[in-house]
C-alpha cells in the first residue's frame, strides 16, 4: 500500500510540473502581445500625425499658391486693367451736294494712309457711307464695293459729273472743292484716282495722307488733307 501511495505522489508532482510549464509559456505570450499592441498604437499615432501635417501642407499651399507665384522680393504687383477699346479716328465730313436720293461728301482720310485701291471704300464705310462708283454697274472700274448713283455716269472720268455741277461745268482739276479728293477705282493701275494740284487723275499709290510724299515730278509745297469721295442714302 505504501508503494502505491508513493507512486501516486510522484505522479502528482510530475503533473504539477507539467502544468506549470504551460503557465509560463502563456504568460510570455501575453507579454509579447502587449508589446505588439503598444508598437502598433505608436505607429498609428505617428501615421495620424504625418497625415495631419500632409493635409495642412496641401491646404496651406492651395490657399497661398496665388500669392507665392509672384516673387515678393521683386516688387511685382498684380493689377487689373480695363479692356482696350478701339476708337475710330475723327474724320471731317464736308457736304458737297444733295440730290433726291443721296448726299455727297468728302471725308478726310487718316494720316499715314497710302491711297491704294480700297482705302476710299474703307474711309467711307468707317462713317457709315459708301464710295461712289465712277460709272454704272457695267463700268470696268465699278464693283460691289461702291455705290452706283445718279452721278455715276462717266466711267473714265471719276468725280467729273459732280464737278460740273459745283464748278460750272469744269473738270475736277479746275474745281477747288475737289482739291485732295480721291475716288474709288476698281482694278485701276494707280490705286485710287484723285485730284492733287493740277493732277487729275493723280495715282493714289503715290500719295500718303499727312505727308509730302507725291508722284514723281510733283513737289508738294505743304502737307494736304486728303479726302474720300462718299455718298449716303437719304
Amino acid at each position: 500500500m505504501q508503494y502505491s501511495n508513493l507512486k501516486n505522489e510522484e505522479g502528482t508532482e510530475e503533473k504539477v510540473k507539467e502544468g506549470e510549464e504551460p503557465n509560463v509559456i502563456v504568460n510570455k505570450g501575453v507579454n509579447i502581445s502587449q508589446d505588439v499592441l503598444l508598437k502598433k498604437e505608436a505607429w498609428w499615432f505617428v501615421a495620424m500625425v504625418l497625415t495631419f501635417i500632409l493635409i495642412g501642407s496641401v491646404v496651406f499651399y492651395a490657399t497661398h499658391s496665388e500669392d507665392s507665384s509672384t516673387p515678393s522680393g521683386l516688387g511685382y504687383q498684380t493689377s487689373t486693367q480695363p479692356p482696350m477699346t478701339t476708337t475710330k479716328p475723327d474724320r471731317s465730313q464736308v457736304l458737297l451736294h444733295t440730290d433726291s436720293q443721296y448726299k455727297y461728301y468728302k471725308v478726310s482720310v487718316s494720316n499715314g494712309t497710302r491711297l491704294t485701291e480700297g482705302k476710299v471704300v474703307e474711309t467711307c464705310e468707317d462713317v457709315g457711307m459708301k464710295a461712289v462708283c465712277s460709272g454704272p454697274s457695267n463700268c470696268k472700274y465699278s464693283s460691289l464695293r461702291c455705290q452706283v448713283t445718279s452721278l455715276s455716269t462717266n466711267c473714265n472720268n471719276p468725280m467729273y459729273p459732280l464737278s460740273k455741277l459745283l464748278c460750272s461745268g469744269s473738270k475736277p482739276r479746275n474745281c477747288p472743292d475737289f482739291e485732295g479728293v480721291f475716288s474709288y477705282m476698281s482694278n485701276w493701275y494707280g490705286g485710287e484716282c484723285g485730284r492733287v494740284g493740277y493732277d487729275w487723275c493723280a495715282n493714289g499709290d503715290d500719295f500718303v495722307a499727312g505727308t509730302l510724299e507725291a508722284s514723281p515730278g510733283i513737289v508738294q509745297g505743304k502737307v494736304e488733307v486728303y479726302y474720300a469721295y462718299c455718298a449716303r442714302a437719304i
